[in-house]
């Protein structure tokens, strides 16, 4: 699961961020604002990819190679076998669709013949919705906050 969710090959993390890369690479093509925001697209998704590594590896490290820090934990014992066939489940399937992407990625792309073409937004629309949603995270960390200190 590690593995997928930081977009390593062969599972469908990989998948999923190599066609975010592709339509990323694509829009290099745009100009001016659109170019901006595919180089910064690129680049987050970069910085995003190597931190989920980085925070995976560290995760498995400690609780598959740390030491207990408790009673309790000395004493664990393995998961049963009904425990562990939906994990085996979920892992093989993230490796198949990682191996085999084609038929998934075209069962994607089929819902995409129907949409008709939308009209592009200009940068007043584009300024509106996340000034918008800007507005929407200060309220909830605000909230949150607030909540923090009842």
């Amino acid at each position: 699961g590690s593995i997928s969710i930081s977009g390593l090959p062969p599972f469908n993390g990989f998948v999923s961020e190599f066609l975010i890369y592709y339509g990323a690479f694509h829009g290099l093509t745009l100009n001016g604002s659109s170019f901006i925001f595919t180089v910064l697209a690129i680049i987050s998704l970069a910085i995003i990819g190597g931190l989920a590594a980085a925070c995976f590896s560290k995760v498995v490290g400690v609780v598959f190679l740390g030491e207990p820090r408790t009673e309790k934990a000395e004493n664990v014992v393995e998961a049963g076998f009904t425990m562990t066939i939906p994990m085996i489940v979920m892992a093989a399937a993230c490796l198949v669709i990682g191996v085999f992407p084609e038929p998934f990625v075209q069962a994607c792309f089929m819902g995409l013949k129907n949409i008709k073409v939308l009209t592009p937004i200009g940068a007043e629309e584009v300024a509106l919705v996340t000034g918008n949603l800007a507005l929407a995270a200060r309220l909830f960390l605000g909230i949150f906050l607030f909540s923090m200190l009842l």
